[in-house]
């Protein structure tokens, strides 16, 4: 399945701002868009499997863990970040866990600031 947000703000979500777990060929593409206030991470990726996200020009701020957080994922699961603000999240920017090898990550033209532990 995919998700595609243009233009569109999570604002003070209870949890995660979008949250995909134990699923195979998740595909997520936000632009433009923010997520704001997530009570856990902004963007909670766990169990995906053959899966992408593509974030342009995407602001995300003061999740109350991680910005992204990519855990559990065994295989073919990649990220684009561009021209993305990840500001003032309690642990890290983005944060790979349990499967980090089989993620490959691209930034450009972006900015990570203010984590209370690790940017990446």
């Amino acid at each position: 399945g995919s998700i595609t947000l243009q233009g569109t703000n999570i604002t003070d979500s209870g949890k995660s701002g979008l949250s995909f777990s134990r699923s195979d060929s998740v595909n997520v593409s936000a632009i433009g868009s923010t997520i704001r206030g997530a009570g856990s991470r902004a963007i909670y990726m766990a169990d995906v499997h053959g899966s992408w996200i593509e974030l342009i020009d995407v602001h995300i701020e003061g999740a109350n863990k991680d910005g992204i957080y990519v855990t559990r994922s065994t295989g073919n699961v990649s990220m684009t970040v561009n021209g993305t603000q990840i500001a003032n999240c309690s642990r890290s920017g983005i944060a790979l866990s349990r499967g980090a090898a089989s993620t490959d990550v691209a930034i450009a033209s972006s900015e990570i600031s203010g984590m209370d532990d690790n940017g990446i």
